[in-house]
């Protein structure tokens, strides 16, 4: 499956339901239940370097949950999963309206998904 495909697939499984923002850990656990449920096939807690562990992979798509963290923190965070040579794509999911606005276009595949409280 090629890395558009991949990104795309993640979004739409992510985008059909309802995830709690109370805690990173419940982020976490509700998406690898989704992804499991999809049967999309992915890694948890990834190592891409000495400082950074990505939440999943699927394929070459990185998916990072933020229930907290400064825009400037998270921005740069997003940077550097983006540079790396083994992520072609990234799906921040997060519970800050004011993350979405972090935007890059360095020719990878990029979305932020806003979820909300309930």
């Amino acid at each position: 499956m090629s890395p558009k495909a991949e990104f795309e697939e993640v979004i739409a499984a992510i985008q059909g339901f309802r995830i709690p923002n109370d805690t990173e850990a419940a982020m976490q656990k509700t998406i690898q239940q989704i992804l499991s449920l999809a049967r999309i096939s992915h890694a948890r807690e990834v190592v891409l370097n000495t400082e950074d562990r990505i939440d999943f992979m699927v394929g070459t798509i990185g998916i990072e949950c933020k229930i907290a963290g400064t825009f400037s923190s998270v921005a740069e965070q997003v940077g550097r999963y983006l540079q790396n040579s083994s992520v072609e794509g990234l799906v921040l999911v997060t519970s800050r309206a004011s993350h979405s606005r972090i935007c890059y276009d360095c020719g990878k595949l990029f979305r932020v998904l806003v979820v909300g409280s309930f």
